[in-house]
């Protein structure tokens, strides 16, 4: 007959290994997605398709070329920050790629139109070698304002999520990480909404990962940009005065 104790063990030893099983399948399932990204990606080369003329990595010559025009622009920001690339481990893919990534999602958002582009964050200088960049500073994130309780007025909500969401398709770029602690979303002083971090995302609905391929396929499931839009709005209210 077993005593309390070694009940009590055996229950604590059905449990870890209920963790363990739980872990490992979720391993597995991280694996079967990215085996599947490469051989899909491989089977394309091979049938030499056009999706494989897809740029997923800037050439040194194009970021350098990027970084020198923004060293002579005229557009001058009175507030910046500077953010160091690392590796995404949500999405799965390395350093490189997600300063790639977000460096080409915000070069194409930066070349809209005014009233589009004012809606995310404008890159200033590059640094490749470190892989680090600087841009321009947004305001409070949602989840900042959240925290300390602080409210803001918002005037033309409506305008404006259409301004954000027209911007994102005409530069092809799709926000994955819309997180809903409104991490990702900023609003500023005077009431300008921007979407930040565009490391966990994809451009020209082409994936730099398994996981992020996964990604997009649920956010297209759920709606796509029909339910981006929805997103922001309910994050946004959540700190209108």
């Amino acid at each position: 007959m077993l005593t309390s104790e070694a009940k009590s063990n055996d229950l604590m030893d059905e449990e870890a290994l209920k963790i363990k099983l739980k872990q490992t399948k979720n391993s597995n399932d991280r694996y079967r997605e990215d085996i599947s990204f490469f051989t899909d990606h491989i089977r394309a080369l091979e049938r030499n398709q056009k999706v494989t003329r897809h740029k997923v990595f800037p050439d040194v010559y194009d970021l350098q070329s990027l970084s020198e025009s923004l060293l002579n622009s005229k557009h001058k920001h009175s507030f910046t920050i500077s953010k160091k690339s690392t590796e995404k481990k949500i999405a799965r893919i390395s350093l490189d790629q997600a300063f790639f990534l977000e460096i080409e999602c915000l070069r194409r958002l930066n070349e809209l139109g005014e009233e589009m582009r004012r809606h995310f964050p404008a890159l200033l200088s590059i640094d490749i070698e470190a892989r680090s960049f600087n841009m321009s500073h947004c305001g409070t994130t949602i989840k900042d304002l959240i925290e300390s309780e602080r409210k803001i007025e918002i005037k033309d909500l409506e305008l404006q999520i259409v301004e954000i969401i027209t911007a994102l398709r005409e530069a092809s770029v799709m926000h994955l990480d819309m997180h809903n602690s409104g991490k990702n979303i900023t609003i500023s002083d005077s009431g300008l909404i921007s979407l930040i971090d565009f490391d966990v995302a994809v451009y020209d609905d082409f994936p730099l990962s398994g996981r992020l391929r996964s990604l997009n396929k649920k956010r297209k499931e759920k709606g796509g940009y029909d339910y981006l839009e929805k997103t922001i709005i309910s994050l946004v209210k959540k700190v209108l005065s």
